[in-house]
């Protein structure tokens, strides 16, 4: 009798490579046969796909079929982005910053009006009072309405500004 447990292989089953200064990562997963690929939006998208760059540009992660499975040594078609903040989210010059490395259509820049903005920056100029730095709340109940707990953070009550910048209006 011959042994093929040695033979099986083994999942998930991992590929990387290295691209443009990004690390590509591929993983097979025999049991994501119910996801559905990001192409052509079939089931059976059993390849998660992602990458990242050392200066913060990355990819969320992807499914795909067999089919459209990114060929190795080329950069996928992911949804790049940068996040970068100056500041506690408390401080008046508060700054998020988000970063395209492929302009997006979606995001018309502020200045000019074109829409390839490849920059969005979110600002709070309004923080001067401490008691009105709230964001968001969440409240946590019991079923019968007698245990609450309160969380809040950061800008609530603020306006943000928001502004889109194209290459050249950065």
């Amino acid at each position: 009798m011959t042994d093929t447990t040695a033979a099986a292989p083994t999942f998930p089953r991992s590929q990387h490579w290295r691209v443009e200064g990004f690390r590509i990562t591929v993983l097979l997963y025999k049991s994501h046969r119910a996801e559905t690929c990001r192409t052509c939006g079939r089931r059976g998208a059993i390849h998660a796909v992602w990458a990242h760059r050392g200066d913060g540009f990355d990819g969320p992660p992807a499914d795909f079929c067999d089919r459209h499975r990114p060929a190795k040594g080329t950069l996928p078609d992911l949804d790049y982005r940068r996040h970068t903040h100056d500041g506690d989210h408390r401080d008046p010059r508060w700054t998020l910053v988000t970063e395209r490395l492929v302009p997006s259509t979606e995001w018309p820049c502020t200045t000019c009006g074109q829409p390839s903005a490849i920059r969005r920056e979110l600002r709070c100029g309004h923080c001067t009072e401490p008691g009105h730095y709230t964001v968001s709340t969440v409240r946590v109940m019991s079923w019968d309405g007698s245990d609450r707990t309160e969380t809040s953070v950061g800008h609530d009550v603020h306006t943000l500004a928001e502004t889109y910048q194209c290459e050249d209006h950065r």
